[in-house]
């Protein structure tokens, strides 16, 4: 009987040694694949956010060269500036040494 134990015990332990080190693997595995899931989902947005960036600055080039083209057909035009208000002091309202009187 003893060599029946032996054999049976024998076994039992390689199956055992076997399915822990199937088990490490696929842990191992599904580690890897959830990297590499993230991984990959970063990799996607950032493509669709350059894929953004370059349909934008597209579209930027597109109104830029259309704006060059209207000046070019209607010719330069001066564009007045904008008009300021004007402020004028009495000499009152300045001291001597050119400070304004009131001013914080």
């Amino acid at each position: 009987m003893r060599s029946y134990d032996v054999g049976v015990r024998a076994s039992v332990i390689a199956i055992a040694i076997l399915a822990t080190g199937c088990g490490g693997s696929l842990a191992q595995l599904r580690s890897d694949n959830q990297r590499l899931s993230t991984e990959l989902a970063r990799a996607r947005a950032e493509l669709r956010t350059e894929r953004r960036t370059a349909k934008d600055l597209s579209n930027q080039v597109l109104m830029l060269t259309d704006r060059l083209d209207t000046a070019s057909v209607h010719g330069p035009t001066a564009i007045a500036p904008p008009p300021l208000p004007i402020e004028v002091l009495s000499p009152d309202d300045v001291s001597e040494n050119g400070d304004l009187i009131g001013a914080a």
